[in-house]
């Protein structure tokens, strides 16, 4: 049996040691990673989504290159939660990523088809 919770009392002992030190890196991010994969599992998805953006707010912040899929997942999990604003957002930023890159995949369609239902929403 996994034990969750115990997991993310270290997790979360992690994150304030890093808070402390003042440092906001790619640890940071696989903590805020951790996390937001634990509360998932746990089905705590509103909690779970605040560190799905934070993360992709800390790779912003430190200059960590961001997936079209990173982009695309956070914006389903806004979805799923009704923040169609947030998920519209980002849905637009995983767009942005694909075409940079010049890369035509069904990712595009996906995010194509998800910034459809996010507006349908709004």
């Amino acid at each position: 049996m996994h034990e969750f919770r115990e997991a993310l009392e270290y997790y979360h002992k992690a994150l304030e040691a890093q808070k402390e030190l003042g440092i906001e890196n790619m640890l940071t991010v696989s903590i805020n990673d951790n996390i937001y994969s634990t509360l998932n599992a746990l089905g705590e998805y509103v909690e779970a989504l605040a560190y799905r953006k934070e993360t992709l707010a800390i790779r912003e912040r430190i200059g960590e290159s961001i997936t079209a899929d990173m982009y695309n997942a956070a914006g389903i999990d806004c979805y799923n939660h009704q923040e169609f604003q947030h998920a519209l957002r980002y849905f637009q930023k995983a767009l942005e990523v694909q075409k940079q890159l010049g890369i035509e995949t069904t990712l595009n369609a996906s995010i194509n088809n998800n910034i459809g239902n996010a507006l349908w929403n709004i």
